[in-house]
């Protein structure tokens, strides 16, 4: 075995070390990237019988984030004035990392604050 072939084997292994690496390395759904909008947001002043927001998760980039996480990944949760829950929520997956959160409140809340988290 001469130099040249070692060298050869040695390069090789770097450039298929680096894409390897790379293509493992895939940017996570980022929490300050990502946006919520949609009418539910504020239901005083869009009053519809079931409330909805949206949720398109975003990459660290910026870029959108079109693949699925897992359930337990995204929770919304609601934090409310009494003991009780009047709450009703659906989560949907539309697809190319856009959820979709339904919600209806089943009776007059005061203060109401709805938690979105991310991993956590």
């Amino acid at each position: 075995v001469n130099m040249a072939t070692i060298l050869i084997l040695f390069f090789s292994l770097i450039i298929y070390t680096t894409v390897s690496c790379s293509q493992e390395k895939e940017d996570l759904p980022s929490a300050v990237q990502s946006i919520v909008f949609g009418p539910g947001i504020d239901p005083n002043k869009h009053p519809l019988p079931i409330q909805y927001i949206y949720i398109q998760l975003k990459t660290s980039n910026g870029i959108n984030y079109t693949k699925s996480i897992n359930d337990d990944e995204l929770t919304l949760t609601t934090k409310q004035s009494t003991d009780r829950n009047f709450i009703t929520m659906y989560k949907h997956y539309v697809g190319d990392g856009l959820y979709l959160w339904r919600y209806r409140i089943n009776r007059e809340l005061e203060n109401l604050s709805i938690i979105i988290k991310l991993r956590g």
